[in-house]
């Protein structure tokens, strides 16, 4: 898979594949190797070797990959020792002469290596031993060096191994929605600028936007969510910004906000449209000035902080309307991430619902599971809400079908909701027909609304909401 200058199709294919490596539950040790496999092609090389550090010194680093097998490499331990000391990278000219690379193998043979940075740090190296063939050419270094950002993404504990999310949710689908979602992701990701990313009720926009700080730079760093819609707007000031002891009745103490809190890491300001015109006036001065005052204080605070917004208002008409201010909305603007709606990528249905089925095992200790036909009916579907809709619906069918979601369980939990609705003169009553009796709940009906009530009390938490009528 050598990619030759112009072989554009060849570098969407290689991006696609890291994809598909980042997103699978494969542990990291798989996932690093799987990394350097794909560069040796890349490369059109016969080896390659990952190192991490293990300490302060660049002599202790610790190589942890290799391929084909340790032995065979014949990357020499002093290149990959001079990157780690250095964070510079080495190569032979490209096949034109020119020479892309900060320096030459010098006597090493043809030999590629790449320093893993990680938040400004040189974390680890990357080597390949070209089998002969031409040196890698400027195309071929572009994805080389995409590919040594993701290895370094996996040096950080907290970072995206699979691009995971928060407690067990990730980025599912294979689709070409969503593998464009995870290219603007990963080319986001890397750049420490406001972004701001739009999407439906349920679509996921909070997966996305902790995939763009597990893969960021400031990945070891926190990452504090806020949803502006859930806090009243007599708290907010204090909430984000933080307040000195004495500022008002009831300050007894000082308190860090929000800004403060996500320091070096990631802030999530969810549903953003929510802000009043004045907090947004005042996130402006942040998100521009990159400084802020406690409520009550008088000292000017640095905001070392990555700001994240999603929204799914219509940002535009609220500017229009004067509800949002316009250079807010450019400010945030400028990077811009759309999540596709689940209609748009049906494909990915029978996937997200293997998710849910699996998580659902997960929380309950016990197997569940739904027959192709009930899958079928979920693909039908028009999901107006989205995923978020998609897992209700599953863990309400599971409840149902006592274990098993069938097209049934499924059938009596559309009851009502489902968007396939009958023509208009198959249910228009019959003229001068009698008014129909009033027809009595079965006991199947009452069992599924009862497990839909309980479902809804317990935030859709299936085990909380079988314990709570009785169900084991």
């Amino acid at each position: 898979m050598a990619i030759t200058q112009g072989g554009g199709d060849s570098v969407v294919a290689v991006l696609e594949e890291v994809s598909r490596i980042l997103v699978s539950a494969d542990p990291v040790e798989d996932k690093a190797r799987r990394l350097l496999e794909l560069a040796i092609r890349v490369a059109g090389g016969d080896g390659g070797v990952v190192c991490w550090r293990t300490g302060s010194s660049a002599a202790k680093a610790e190589h942890r990959v290799c391929w084909p097998k340790p032995g065979l490499t014949d990357v020499p331990a002093a290149c990959l020792d001079r990157v780690l000391e250095t964070g510079r990278s080495i190569a032979p000219p490209d096949p034109s002469g020119r020479r892309w690379a900060d320096e030459s193998p010098n006597g090493h043979g043809r030999v590629v290596a790449l320093p893993l940075l990680a938040g400004g740090l040189v974390a680890g190296a990357m080597g390949l031993h070209l089998n002969g063939a031409s040196a890698p050419g400027v195309e071929a270094v572009s994805v080389l060096r995409s590919i040594a950002t993701f290895l370094a993404a996996l040096t950080a504990s907290s970072g995206p191994a699979a691009i995971e999310a928060g407690d067990d949710r990730r980025m599912v689908g294979e689709g070409r929605a969503m593998m464009a979602l995870r290219r603007d992701v990963a080319r986001v990701a890397g750049f420490d600028l406001a972004v701001l990313v739009r999407g439906e009720t349920g679509t996921g926009k909070e997966l996305v936007v902790r995939a763009l700080h597990a893969l960021s730079g400031r990945r070891n760093g926190p990452f504090v969510a806020l949803n502006c819609a859930a806090i009243p707007e007599s708290v907010m000031e204090s909430e984000i910004f933080g307040y000195e002891k004495g500022a008002f009745t009831g300050a007894d103490r000082l308190h860090r906000g929000f800004i403060e809190q996500a320091e070096r890491g990631t802030l999530f300001l969810d549903e953003v449209g929510d802000l009043s015109l004045s907090m947004q006036a005042k996130l402006l001065r942040v998100l521009q000035e990159r400084e802020f005052r406690r409520v009550g204080g008088e000292t000017t605070l640095r905001a070392d902080v990555r700001v994240v917004a999603a929204t799914h208002r219509d940002l535009e008409a609220m500017v229009r309307r004067g509800e949002f201010r316009e250079d807010l909305y450019y400010r945030l603007k400028a990077v811009t991430i759309a999540v596709p709606p689940l209609r748009d990528r049906r494909e990915d249905i029978p996937a997200l619902v293997q998710e849910s089925l699996r998580r659902l095992e997960e929380r309950c200790g016990r197997p569940v599971s739904m027959t192709p036909e009930a899958v079928e009916m979920l693909a039908r579907h028009d999901w107006p809400g989205n995923v978020r809709e998609l897992e209700n619906a599953v863990a309400a069918a599971v409840v149902a079908g006592d274990g098993v979601a069938d097209a049934a369980a499924l059938g009596r939990v559309f009851s009502g909701t489902t968007r396939a609705h009958p023509p208009a003169e198959a249910v228009r009553p019959a003229e001068n027909a009698a008014p129909a009796a009033p027809r009595r709940e079965t006991i199947r009906e009452a069992t599924v609304r009862v497990a839909s009530e309980a479902l809804k009390a317990a935030q859709f938490r299936i085990c909380a909401a079988a314990s709570a009528i009785g169900w084991s």
